[in-house]
């Protein structure tokens, strides 16, 4: 998606942490009036992933249930 935003194909309301990698050509401009919105992980099926990857989303599905 970060792709098309800096073709100039498009905007998108995106994380704000994305500013920290978004290319130069992207501008990023902080939308403070919205309420909070749900974050999810999201990976393909079937796909074997490493095992960092396996302990990350165990500690974000620990944490969740909090």
């Amino acid at each position: 998606m970060m792709r098309l935003v800096a073709d100039g194909g498009a905007v998108h309301i995106s994380l704000a942490s994305l500013a920290d990698v978004a290319p130069a050509a992207v501008r990023i401009v902080p939308v403070e009036d919205l309420p909070p919105a749900p974050v999810a992980l999201a990976w393909r099926r079937g796909v074997v992933l490493p095992p960092h990857v396996h302990r990350f989303i165990a500690a974000a599905e620990a944490e969740a249930s909090r």
